[in-house]
């Protein structure tokens, strides 16, 4: 099973662009990443305009011959062919695009302050059908702070 994610940059004159990545959108996978690999103004946008990827995460071989993961670099991402950002004209119509999927965490990298921020979506059986509450689930970064805040501002 895969967790979905949209990772998305807000640059300072408010467009967004995102994409979306198939495995491991869990903050230790996608989050960790993107942490440690784009966590600056350029591999952030470098990153979200360049199309839909697989995953963020390779493994390999460590000196031991076992098994290590490791955050990809952008060369090394896997992009689907055809499938190009997505480009939103305000912070509310990409919580609506993503809230209309069925991925699971969004990342947003807000040129303003730096900084990437998440949002996770809880998706719950209710009467027989999926739903989610979105305010049960606003989750902080604790270096990061609160994208509930952020799409205040």
């Amino acid at each position: 099973m895969s967790t979905r994610s949209r990772i998305a940059f807000k640059s300072s004159h408010g467009e967004i662009f995102s994409i979306y990545c198939h495995y491991d959108g869990y903050e230790t996978g996608v989050g960790a990443c993107l942490i440690e690999k784009y966590n600056d103004f350029v591999n952030a946008l470098r990153l979200c305009t360049n199309g839909n990827i697989s995953t963020m995460i390779g493994s390999r071989l460590d000196a031991n011959k076992e098994i290590e993961h490791y955050a990809l670099g952008f060369e090394e991402l896997e992009h689907y062919k055809g499938e190009h950002s997505v480009i939103h004209k305000d912070l509310k119509s990409l919580l609506e695009y993503f809230e209309q999927s069925d991925q699971e965490y969004l990342y947003v990298f807000s040129e303003k302050d730096s900084k990437w921020h998440y949002y996770k979506l809880d998706w719950k059986v209710v009467n027989n059908h999926y739903g989610y509450e979105p305010d049960d689930y606003i989750s902080e970064v604790t270096y990061k702070g609160l994208l509930k805040d952020f799409f205040k501002n």
